[in-house]
């Protein structure tokens, strides 16, 4: 139930992830982005929880995101303190970052092979 920015927001905090710890996110760039193991297993859902909690209006209790996610709340609050320690608390997105990301993912969806596909990717 997330707004389209809290996703947009929460791949910005994959970019500071990689900034705050070089390689931990294994890319070339925005189109293949290839998630190291130790962010897929316990960096990648807090990114999306933070990103909710900290932007949109609506927020659900760590109860909520632990079940989500098959989680215990005790694993859920443990992987956002990590994710928060790695990214130095770092959760604000100005306009000028956030607009300059939304755009290289406009661009990104625009040149995309899946649009020559017929599939268009709106962003």
């Amino acid at each position: 139930n997330c707004c389209l920015e809290c996703y947009i927001i929460s791949l910005i905090y994959i970019e500071r992830l990689n900034k705050a710890i070089p390689g931990i996110v294994n890319a070339t760039s925005l189109r293949n982005i290839v998630i190291s193991s130790l962010v897929h297993t316990g960096l990648l859902i807090p990114r999306v929880v933070l990103a909710q909690k900290y932007f949109d209006e609506i927020c659900y209790k760590s109860e909520f995101y632990a079940s989500f996610n098959q989680l215990s709340v005790w694993q859920i609050n443990g992987l956002e303190v990590e994710f928060l320690c790695r990214v130095h608390f770092s959760l604000a997105v100005f306009a000028p970052e956030f607009l300059s990301f939304y755009n290289r993912l406009r661009a990104l969806c625009a040149a995309s092979p899946l649009r020559e596909r017929g599939i268009a990717l709106e962003v």
